[in-house]
């Protein structure tokens, strides 16, 4: 582009320069109609018409290539923006596809992991459904667990069933139960699921 506003401004130049030698008016702001009129005969005219008109056929040939230059570019622009658009469509789409499988394949992982642990809690819960939760049988396994002491801190204690009353702590719900058993072990009471 930078060599044709050159040839361009070169072709207007020379027309120029034509006329200020002629006339000796060195500025294009000084030339006026009277001065021409004044300072050029016929002959010079029409000479500086002709070749006016030729610096003109050249400039609009000129305009004319880097026209077609700009169009040509603009088209090889909009090519390109649009293989851009399709590849980023093609990568998002790809993108898409990979999350979804990633995304089933948890799904599937998640609900065996589940299928499993329901039936293992469901099992557990068949076993021990048998079993009433007595002041015995509290002490019982309150007991044992002081009696492993320092040979298995390890090993935990859940009580099932234990209520929950407003303002209460899990501490002193824990402390009145094995007092009525009558052990005094040191514990940690946590509770799990919802509260009532």
């Amino acid at each position: 582009m930078g060599s044709f506003f050159e040839s361009v401004q070169s072709e207007i130049a020379l027309s120029m320069g034509h006329i200020q030698k002629i006339t000796g008016i060195f500025k294009n702001k000084d030339v006026n109609v009277a001065q021409l009129k004044q300072k050029l005969d016929k002959e010079e005219m029409a000479n500086f018409i002709m070749e006016a008109m030729k610096r003109t056929e050249c400039c609009v040939d000129l305009l004319r290539k880097a026209s077609g230059e700009i169009e040509s570019s603009h088209k090889e622009s909009n090519a390109a923006g649009n293989k851009i658009i399709q590849l980023e469509e093609e990568l998002l789409s790809s993108k898409t596809e990979q999350i979804n499988r990633f995304q089933s394949m948890v799904d599937n992982k998640l609900k065996d992991t589940i299928k499993t642990e329901m039936k293992s809690y469901s099992d557990a819960v068949k076993k021990d459904a048998g079993q009433t939760l007595t002041i015995r049988n509290i002490k019982t396994a309150v007991k044992d667990i002081v009696k492993s002491g320092t040979e298995d801190r390890e090993r935990n204690l859940i009580l099932f069933g234990v209520s929950e009353e407003p303002n209460e702590t899990m501490e002193n719900k824990v402390a009145q139960i094995f007092e009525t058993v009558g052990v005094k072990p040191k514990y940690e009471a946590v509770r799990f699921g919802r509260t009532a």
